[in-house]
């Protein structure tokens, strides 16, 4: 078979893929619970057909001379390089970069085998998913070992079915501090809400308005709510993959256990993390008092101990506690009498908060306990 027929059959194979994977979401819903939504993933070792439909981007002239400046290698063909600033390349879900001697692109599984990324894929899709990869790209004249490349991003994700409207949320999840995030951004937007920096992301969004956005058609999908939280965590460079997955590259992801592994790390993220509630469980269950309780916390988080408390006690599935409670412990701890004032006045004021499903008023901590538990229990 020449080198034309090859492409030729490739193409096709990945048009039948994609027809293949309009039916299958017509008969699947939201199966599955927790796993990967978008990887990025890169590696050095790369060839490229002379005929690979790659732009490429050209190196800039420098403004006193008629030389190149930026100028480098993207790659060779036989002994001939190939210059410019960047390649790049999107076919079929599949998005490929080329720029100073790396190949990078990136990836959603559920995209790849059934056109987008609501339905959470169980472990056999997700192999399917790569083979469906290296096929895209060896189809674009572009040749990669895939199971090699190392990762560079990884999110993860899952889907909730709360009771209430998506956007009722996010002013409890305002409430939180995640660990490891002392220089952080957080984002507030319609339907969405999201903390983030250099190395880890958390984003809480309404998913069936973010598909209709994106020109979707949720009739196709057998959805039986209208309320689906999407929850990520998005690890955004190999450092911050590899320290919390402790895994490097695709290959390790092809392993079942590892897979399976992995949505247990993405809980223990959310629980313990996010949350913070592993470690306040664990200063709970060795002491007894409540004033004991907000002097452990508030030697680690001296700012936030008042908050992480009450936050502790609904999570604990404890009875609720007037102010005059709270003020009283307070008082026991030492805090300053203005500062106890003004976090009466904050309390006071989050009660009056306009966040109402008909007649009913919603706790805060109620709506943050109902995510971490829907997210534990998926």
């Amino acid at each position: 078979m020449t080198k034309t027929n090859e492409l030729w059959f490739s193409k096709k194979l990945i048009e039948m893929l994609f027809i293949f994977s309009v039916l299958a979401l017509r008969i699947q819903g939201m199966e599955g619970d927790i796993v990967f939504d978008k990887i990025k993933a890169y590696t050095s070792e790369f060839s490229i057909d002379k005929d690979a439909p790659l732009e490429i981007v050209p190196c800039s002239i420098g403004n006193n001379s008629r030389e190149e400046s930026n100028s480098t290698v993207l790659w060779w063909n036989g002994f001939n390089p190939v210059y410019g600033q960047k390649a790049y390349l999107n076919r079929n879900g599949v998005n490929i970069t080329i720029e100073n001697g790396r190949l990078s692109f990136f990836f959603n599984p559920s995209s790849i085998m059934f056109g987008n990324n609501f339905k959470i894929i169980n472990f056999d899709e997700f192999k399917e998913s790569l083979t469906r990869v290296g096929i895209i790209l060896q189809a674009q004249g572009i040749h990669i070992d895939l199971e090699t490349c190392k990762l560079s991003r990884v999110d993860l994700c899952c889907n909730i079915e709360v009771d209430h409207d998506v956007n009722l949320y996010r002013s409890a999840l305002q409430l939180i501090s995640p660990k490891f995030m002392p220089k952080k951004r957080v984002l507030v937007d319609d339907g969405s809400y999201t903390v983030l920096n250099k190395s880890r992301q958390y984003i809480f969004y309404d998913k069936l308005k973010q598909m209709k956005s994106n020109g979707i058609d949720i009739e196709a999908i057998d959805i039986r709510t209208h309320h689906i939280m999407r929850v990520e965590v998005r690890l955004m460079n190999h450092k911050s993959s590899k320290n919390s997955l402790n895994v490097e590259t695709l290959g390790e992801l092809l392993d079942r256990n590892i897979f399976t592994h992995i949505k247990n790390i993405f809980k223990d993220i959310m629980k313990n993390d996010f949350f913070r509630f592993g470690d306040l469980k664990n200063i709970g269950s060795v002491i007894s008092t409540d004033s004991e309780v907000i002097r452990q916390i508030r030697a680690t988080y001296p700012n936030k101990a008042i908050d992480i408390f009450y936050l502790f006690k609904y999570l604990e599935n404890e009875s609720p506690f007037s102010l005059e409670d709270l003020t009283s412990l307070m008082t026991a701890c030492g805090y300053s009498p203005s500062t106890i004032s003004e976090r009466k006045k904050q309390f006071l004021f989050a009660l009056t908060l306009g966040q109402k499903d008909g007649e009913k008023s919603l706790r805060a901590s109620d709506l943050l306990a109902e995510i971490l538990s829907k997210i534990i229990s998926t």
